[in-house]
């Protein structure tokens, strides 16, 4: 009985959604007595011609720790692309300062749909800049030209991450790939698989904003 009691109460709290005023305790101690709204404003004014897309099937905390990333590492728009639905704990109220737009894009089958992807990157004039294994190494790529490359074209990059259990399907990249997009890796040591996705997002959008003087 007492397996079951705490099962339950794991579950409710997994359920619980994260208030709108819990978002005032997590934010700079210069900005506690600052307004949800001026917040929002504040926010706009600081933000970088970039976007951050993650592939969203499972719905877990790790694409909600991405947008809080996103957030700090100054991303304009931050893209969840499949199902809608996210556990939003991760974000610990960057929800309610960052733009973040919810894309439906899988099929009955939670397929992602290249169509999809492809139709919101031409929309929004983004080219895709996929984070996966079996890219340039992040380390070389010169995000100068790519950058100048995007604003010539009237676009902006968009670094795209895949889910923590398949990273980016390939019928994904390769939808991307007609659209200019690229794939950066991250160089790895020892045996395990990839690095966590928020932290992948860290590495490359910091290499990212460094290169281009952003910070």
């Amino acid at each position: 009985m007492a397996v079951n009691r705490i099962n339950q109460n794991v579950q409710a709290l997994r359920n619980q959604q994260v208030p709108d005023l819990y978002s005032e305790r997590n934010v700079r101690d210069e900005f506690k007595h600052v307004s949800t709204e001026d917040l929002r404003e504040l926010s706009k004014k600081d933000r970088f011609p970039f976007a951050v897309m993650t592939l969203n099937v499972l719905g877990d905390m790790n694409v909600s720790t991405v947008i809080r990333s996103a957030h700090l590492m100054g991303a304009e728009r931050v893209v969840v692309f499949g199902r809608r639905k996210l556990d939003n704990r991760g974000m610990v109220g960057t929800g309610n300062y960052q733009q973040v737009d919810r894309v439906w894009g899988v099929d009955e089958d939670l397929m992602l749909q290249a169509d999809a992807f492809v139709s919101y990157c031409e929309t929004y004039a983004y080219t895709p800049v996929f984070v996966e294994q079996g890219g340039v190494n992040v380390y070389d790529v010169d995000w100068k030209l790519m950058h100048f490359t995007c604003s010539n074209l009237h676009k902006k990059i968009m670094l795209v991450l895949g889910t923590e259990r398949e990273g980016v399907p390939d019928h994904i990249i390769q939808a991307g790939k007609t659209l200019g997009g690229c794939v950066v890796s991250i160089p790895q040591r020892g045996v395990i698989r990839s690095h966590n996705l928020s932290m992948a997002f860290a590495i490359v959008a910091g290499c990212m904003v460094k290169d281009l003087g952003w910070y």
